[in-house]
């Protein structure tokens, strides 16, 4: 079976059930949230994404002033913290945009 199709079709079970998405969004959330605080802050997001991306064999992370923007422009209600819904909102977007490049 063709890789992308089946990309698009785990894609589609997630973004289809609100149960999985929610508790997918969850089980990140809580991954990232190493204080427990109930919000993620920009050190949290920081260190989550400078530890994926060694874990993926980036060499390079990304750079503190592009977590910055991005983290900027996730904090939809702009209190310098990250909730779970624009944490999900953010999820969602990623998994619809590889989605539409996966059919492309």
């Amino acid at each position: 079976m063709d890789h992308k199709k089946v990309a698009v079709e785990a894609i589609n079970k997630i973004l289809s059930n609100p149960k999985m998405f929610d508790a997918m969004v969850e089980k990140l959330f809580s991954i990232i949230d190493k204080d427990k605080s109930g919000s993620l802050d920009l050190n949290e997001i920081e260190e989550f994404m400078t530890t994926s991306a060694a874990s993926m064999g980036m060499s390079t992370p990304p750079s503190r002033e592009s977590i910055k923007a991005m983290f900027d422009k996730l904090d939809v209600n702009k209190d310098k913290m990250l909730s779970k819904e624009e944490l999900g909102a953010f999820v969602r977007s990623m998994l619809e945009e590889q989605k539409k490049s996966l059919e492309a």
